[in-house]
């Protein structure tokens, strides 16, 4: 049950700071309008970052906060198919949680804004073709999990393994690295 509650405000926390951050870049008369994509990506890094701290402290030792990563480690034998849907329903609910938050905290600048405001809450191909839209997302997801399995291998952390808390320091770098990388081409969702 920890596990559950640490996925929901876990990912809800990922959202808050990943979505807030896309609203504070892209939204009329927010501070860091025009911010550009360093800020969106450092962003999204700390948003990871807070997030699986937040998940851990809460209970969940896996902290995936990402379905993605639910179903990667469900096929490599780390979870079963219902601990996978369990799961994988508590992260989708907790990143609609934190998507409201971001809506509430920016209320005055939707309607202030002109245009799409549909980047703040999800990702496009920006060169509008579906089938490289999905294979750049597919290539970032790959790379996600290659590296977060990189990061806590015995290679990597010897043997006494990673000081604590480091290793979600080490994944939000991940992010950060694969954001300032391959993220131009969707907005790096990594959720193919």
């Amino acid at each position: 049950m920890d596990n559950l509650l640490g996925e929901f405000v876990g990912t809800m926390v990922l959202m808050v700071f990943g979505c807030g951050v896309n609203a504070n870049m892209s939204l009329a008369k927010s501070y860091g309008r025009g911010g550009g994509w360093i800020c969106t990506t450092t962003g999204w890094c700390f948003a990871v970052v807070m997030g699986v701290y937040t998940s851990v402290a809460l209970g969940a030792p896996q902290a995936d906060i990402n379905p993605s990563v639910t179903i990667a480690k469900t096929l490599a034998g780390v979870y079963t198919w219902d601990q996978f849907a369990a799961t994988s329903i508590v992260q989708i609910l907790g990143g609609i949680l934190g998507a409201i938050i971001v809506y509430l905290a920016y209320l005055p600048h939707w309607a202030e804004t002109e245009g799409s405001k549909l980047g703040v809450f999800s990702t496009a191909n920006a060169c509008g073709n579906q089938m490289t839209g999905f294979l750049g997302e597919f290539i970032a997801t790959f790379f996600l999990m290659f590296g977060i399995w990189c990061i806590f291998s015995k290679g990597v952390q010897g043997s006494i393994g990673l000081a604590p808390g480091f290793g979600p320091y080490l994944v939000g770098c991940l992010i950060w690295a694969l954001g300032l990388s391959l993220g131009g081409c969707t907005g790096y969702a990594m959720n193919a």
